[in-house]
């Protein structure tokens, strides 16, 4: 078997670290969600019709919510802390700031 030259064994530890750091670092800016919140969901229903939900700030699949127990869900209806999930659209999702960055921090050489 052919061994494949990786240019991670010419690195120290301390700049394989720093590299790793940096990349999770970027990756985290730049993963955002694809939806955003919508109106307030004000039924059981509502919410059962629904494929994905925001639950405080964060997105919820059917799969998940849908296997709460029915006060779990009726507690946060009356709380008002669900709302719909709207996807967003490409022109929402991408911006240009956001690909300049990204190019950005593909050019630069790890050094």
């Amino acid at each position: 078997m052919e061994k494949l030259d990786c240019t991670v064994e010419l690195m120290s530890k301390a700049e394989l670290y720093g590299m790793l750091e940096k990349m999770a670092e970027q990756n985290s800016k730049n993963s955002r969600s694809k939806y955003r919140p919508g109106e307030k969901i004000t039924s059981l229903d509502e919410m059962a019709q629904q494929e994905f939900i925001y639950h405080i700030e964060k997105v919820y699949h059917a799969g998940w919510f849908l296997s709460w127990q029915i006060k779990t869900a009726e507690h946060a209806i009356r709380a008002g802390t669900i709302k719909k999930a709207i996807r967003l659209t490409n022109e929402e999702y991408y911006k240009p700031e956001a690909d300049a960055a990204y190019k950005k921090w593909l050019s630069e050489e790890v050094k």
